[in-house]
């Protein structure tokens, strides 16, 4: 993406911030306004220049993070690297490819940005003539994209699928905690759009589940090693037979696991 840039300190208060493909994460400001306010800036924020009504205004193009800080701390200029006539286009896929070099993405902010990459990408470098010709198409657009963001064409393809999930499922996948989980959302983005976000809900149900499962059968197991450590043996079979005579079947068994399977066990069904 093309221009070379030069630096100039603009007025924080000029710079526009737009529509941004990540958002401000406000926690991350203070620790930034700390750091800038000990060693500085070391990497100037991007801006490139838009024409409105005769006028060019700086508009943020990376760097958010750090010009909210900057505004933090009072500071009234910043450094930017200025980029005289970059298209929007090609702007805003600058400020994907900064933001995909960030670990604190999710993966459903990850994959939603590299979508939009494919998206910029193909259209930037095809033309709708090309294309209704039996050009690249699509599968063009993961190629360029997997050789531009070094990533495995495969990725970008189910990062589409992800990003392609309905509004309502991606509100769901962060509400229960799953949009970190590129698994649940591909298996969520296979179903029919109305019943997206009801997957989701479904696949964290199920994974709750399973993890309460698994705190029940590590707690019995504890139990029961405890039994078998301080209970004497030739009192085994008579606890064992209780607990499953009181409903507490998973320590029982757990217990017969640990000190073998007696006429007890079998009478009641271990």
């Amino acid at each position: 993406m093309g221009n070379a840039r030069k630096t100039e300190f603009l007025n924080t208060e000029d710079i526009i911030v737009g529509a941004r493909a990540r958002s401000l994460n406000a926690a991350a400001v203070e620790p930034l306004a700390a750091s800038l306010s000990k060693i500085g800036l070391r990497t100037p924020i991007t801006v490139r220049m838009a024409d409105d009504a005769g006028f060019s205004d700086p508009v943020l193009v990376t760097g958010l993070h750090r010009l909210q800080a900057a505004k933090l701390l009072g500071w009234q200029e910043i450094e930017c690297f200025v980029v005289e006539h970059e298209s929007e286009d090609l702007a805003r896929m600058w400020e994907i490819a900064e933001n995909l070099h960030r670990a604190e993405l999710t993966v459903l902010e990850r994959d939603e940005q590299i979508a939009e990459w494919v998206r910029l990408s193909d259209k930037h470098a095809q033309s709708a003539q090309v294309s209704a010709k039996g050009g690249r198409g699509v599968e063009g657009g993961f190629s360029k994209a997997s050789r531009e963001l070094g990533i495995d064409r495969d990725d970008a393809r189910r990062a589409t699928k992800v990003a392609g999930l309905t509004q309502e499922a991606k509100d769901a996948a962060r509400e229960v905690g799953l949009d970190d989980n590129r698994s649940a959302l591909l298996r969520a983005s296979l179903q029919a759009p109305e019943r997206q976000a009801q997957v989701v809900r479904e696949i964290a149900e199920s994974k709750a589940s399973n993890i309460d499962a698994d705190v029940r059968d590590r707690a019995a197991n504890e139990a029961a090693q405890l039994i078998a450590d301080y209970v004497p043996a030739e009192a085994w079979d008579g606890l064992k037979a209780n607990l499953y005579a009181a409903g507490a079947r998973n320590v029982a068994n757990a217990l017969t696991n640990i000190t073998g399977q007696s006429i007890m066990d079998r009478r009641f069904g271990s």
